[in-house]
């Protein structure tokens, strides 16, 4: 199991690639326990194998602490690194389903489309011309999102391919007929899909898979329940009934696995696989099949002829040739689409294969450069693919494999020249009986074109043998804090991966300089371990100038952070010029959530567990939830004015579809409406504000949108104090006594003068218990009436606000 292999996450994935951070299982997939733990596998998810079995296995001595702790600190060290334990910045919810967003579904849906088949240039077609379209199958008129299983995602809209054709062209000429569901036997509806083709000039079928038929469980039935690669029979059985009234047909396909066609290609005239394109998938589809965009999309996978073409299901590894193309190429198959196939509206000719030299050093980087020339009459893409053969290597190796692909946009008549860079890592193989990845001299073959059957250029090259040396980059640089905030000290850490034909040698000083802005700022000074080829290293600073360990970010702003690999060249490497890499870390303004852990008070609680408190402790994980009805508000209470500058409301499931956010300096008068929202969708909200300055925040929710109460995880604010006017005097409210504390009977309040003030007394609900206004130096209340527990008494003055809490016994 691979969960619980300690050769392959610790020994290969940790030790000899480098990878620095938690390791989680898959979805229940922990055999042992015992052995996920020594494997370094820090997370079980889907399962509570770690908690049912890790104490028994620690307390009979079958696992250690160590083991325990190593899970620990790379759960922490990932939480570090990524932010999770410091200041965070919260993602701005108008982002959700922006124009920005749906441009790019629809960008990307138009992009994936692969153009497969175009006999007679049946494609495009005209939105012009006077003819009936048939639109037919099970995909027609339902977007197709995605297999069955945790990558489902619900889109805020969709686009079926009707919609997006009927917008296209309008309706007059469209008609429409299911014909046959996506998985049964069911022909009950073809009589009327082919009496639609009939009288149609084009029909369009659209099929696929959908959720039922392919996803997660493929060992209990969840993924191609009819237990092939081919589309099922019906869809193909009705494609050629259709054929028989009207030749013309155009098949489009969606699903995640390629669906081979083996009994109906030979009746397709136009054929297009769409994949699962997205919620824009119907407008992109549209715009492929009318021209308004031309398909530059290439197969990421090979179509076979027949399910025969599959190779066995079993856990042989040798029997697959490395799967894909590579399985096809060894038996000398022939599928009916090959991987990186693709049509387009206009046509692509290669010309000029470069290559830097006849004869490469070991070690050395390799040029390929070819001239795409886009020979049609329409602007269009082409995906220009670079496939390499080692013809001399010493143990068994594919045909010819992918080392590059580059996606350029040419008009017509238009020429580009497309270059790839060949490193090391391009020749890796991994020999057994050394146990690393080794590089061996030899003749390579360089293959351009199209696809990987149509590579119509191709040269050889020799790589000659020589001095072995590593070759270090810097892959990523990190700050810690993720994101820091001004006045915080920031730690710098790097990763440096080998990508040379030799490890580095272990004592030697892997020294990596970090810059800010130009200005050497901190190194690190002691990592001293071998980085075998092809592995990586985190390396982080530990020393600097002066003995700084890190850097001050004392000033906001965008800052570049520059890491450079061995600066001084104590490491002989074969390329002594790509060791740096630069990343950009952002300081932000130190924020204070002004609502943590202030006063609540709320109309109603669902339950016990759920008060008011709770939208303001800090957690996303707690919250106050009100009773089962409509008109609810929670009131935050500051205890101090402040100018406030942002607010931000975390929804529950169960949220206020309307609602109004106010701040104000009396609870009985809030008088500013930070926000009145009337179609909420939940989730994350947030407001900057300007001109603000209160002492109390309340959200009144007018409308529920589910049948249960308002649900918040959490209120937040923040902003400066305001100390205009004489508020807030610190000196004048620390004078304040408040005694005895505990108290049973009465409690004092003591102020520094007699002067008029309000007392309030709230419970840990934040519901008021009692509230009056005194005009004294020596203030007594009588508690007798409180039952024994923990309260709030917040006193009022002129000069501002004191809250404290007061034990009743």
């Amino acid at each position: 199991h691979a969960s619980d292999s300690k050769f392959l996450l610790d020994t290969i994935l940790r030790q000899r690639w480098g990878f620095p951070f938690f390791i989680m299982s898959d979805w229940g997939s922990i055999a042992s326990s015992k052995m996920a733990i020594q494997a370094t596998n820090d997370v079980c998810m889907g399962a509570d194998n770690f908690k049912n079995d890790l104490l028994n296995l620690l307390n009979t001595g079958s696992i250690t602490i160590e083991n325990i702790n190593k899970a620990v600190r790379n759960v922490l060290k990932t939480k570090y690194m990524t932010g999770m334990l410091d200041y965070y910045p919260i993602g701005n919810n108008l982002d959700v389903n922006s124009t920005e967003h749906q441009q790019i579904a629809y960008e990307t849906a138009q992009k994936t489309i692969v153009l497969l088949k175009n006999t007679n240039n049946i494609l495009p077609l005209s939105k012009t011309a006077n003819q009936k379209i048939a639109l037919i199958g099970p995909s027609v008129n339902k977007a197709q999102l995605d297999g069955f299983g945790s990558s489902w995602v619900n889109p805020p809209y969709t686009v079926s391919p009707k919609q997006g054709i009927e917008t296209k062209i309008g309706t007059t000429n469209v008609a429409y007929a299911m014909g046959c569901p996506i998985k049964t036997y069911d022909t009950t509806a073809f009589a009327a899909a082919r009496a639609l083709a009939k009288q149609s000039d084009i029909v369009i079928f659209i099929g696929g898979l959908d959720d039922s038929m392919e996803g997660e469980g493929y060992d209990t039935g969840g993924d191609r329940k009819n237990y092939k690669v081919e589309l099922p029979d019906q869809q193909q059985l009705l494609i050629n009934e259709l054929a028989k009234v009207n030749p013309n047909i155009i098949v489009i396909l969606e699903s995640g696995g390629i669906c081979a066609v083996p009994a109906c290609i030979n009746n397709i005239k136009g054929f297009l696989y769409a994949f699962y394109p997205g919620m824009e998938g119907g407008n992109a589809i549209a715009d492929v099949l009318f021209g308004d965009y031309n398909p530059g999309g290439k197969l990421p996978v090979t179509m076979p002829a027949n399910n025969a073409q599959m190779p066995a299901w079993n856990d042989n590894f040798n029997d697959d040739y490395n799967c894909g193309y590579r399985y096809y190429d060894q038996l000398n198959l022939s599928p009916q689409y090959v991987f990186g196939y693709g049509l387009s509206y206009t046509t692509f000719e290669y010309s000029n294969l470069q290559i830097s030299s006849a004869n490469v050093q070991i070690g050395d980087d390799v040029t390929v450069s070819v001239d795409v020339t886009n020979t049609g009459s329409r602007d269009g893409d082409e995906v220009v693919q670079l496939y390499l053969t080692d013809e001399a290597a010493s143990i068994w190796v594919p045909k010819k494999e992918l080392k590059g692909f580059e996606r350029v946009t040419l008009k017509a008549g238009e020429k580009k020249t497309v270059a790839f860079t060949l490193t090391s890592e391009d020749y890796y193989l991994f020999d057994v009986k050394t146990d690393k990845y080794i590089v061996e001299p030899g003749s390579f073959k360089v293959q351009v074109g199209g696809s990987s059957n149509n590579l119509p250029l191709s040269a050889t090259y020799n790589l000659i043998d020589g001095t072995r040396k590593p070759d270090l980059k810097i892959i990523n640089v990190y700050s810690v804090p993720r994101y820091p905030l001004a006045g915080e000290k920031v730690t710098f850490l790097a990763t440096v991966k080998n990508y040379g034909t030799i490890a580095t040698t272990a004592g030697t000083i892997h020294k990596v300089v970090f810059n800010v802005n130009g200005v050497d700022v901190t190194w690190s000074v002691n990592y001293n371990k071998s980085i075998p080829a092809g592995g990586m290293a985190m390396i982080c600073a530990n020393d600097g100038i002066n003995g700084k360990n890190t850097w001050l970010a004392s000033n906001t702003g965008t800052y570049a952070v520059t890491a450079v690999a061995d600066p001084d060249n104590i490491i002989a490497e074969h390329n002594e010029t790509n060791n740096t890499q630069t990343a950009s870390v952002t300081v932000s303004d130190f924020k204070t959530n002004i609502c943590l852990n202030k006063p609540v008070w709320v109309s109603s609680i669902e339950k016990a567990g759920l008060e008011g408190r709770y939208a303001v402790d800090g957690f996303e994980s707690t919250r106050w939830s009100s009773a089962f009805k409509d008109k609810q508000w929670i009131i935050v209470n500051l205890q101090k004015q402040y100018d406030i500058n942002r607010i931000e409301l975390f929804w529950e499931a169960a949220y206020a579809t309307e609602f109004y956010v106010f701040c104000g300096n009396d609870t009985s008068n809030l008088t500013e409406t930070v926000a009145h929202i009337t179609g909420g969708t939940g989730g994350t909200y947030f407001w900057e504000t300007t001109n603000i300055s209160a002492k109390y925040i309340k959200i009144y929710c007018v409308k529920r949108a589910t049948i249960y109460g308002n649900s918040l995880f959490e209120i937040r604010a923040y902003g400066k104090e305001a100390n205009a006017n004489g508020i807030n005097d610190v000196s004048k409210l620390n004078n304040i006594k408040i005694f005895p504390n505990p108290a049973s009977d009465n409690i004092t309040v003591s102020l520094p003068e007699s002067e008029k003030c309000i007392i309030s007394i709230f419970d840990l609900n934040g519901k008021l218990i009692q509230r009056e206004q005194y005009e004294d130096k020596n203030i007594h209340i009588n508690i007798k009436s409180l039952s024994t527990g923990l309260y709030y008494i917040r006193t009022e003055l002129k000069s501002g606000i004191l809250t404290e809490k007061f034990i009743k016994f």
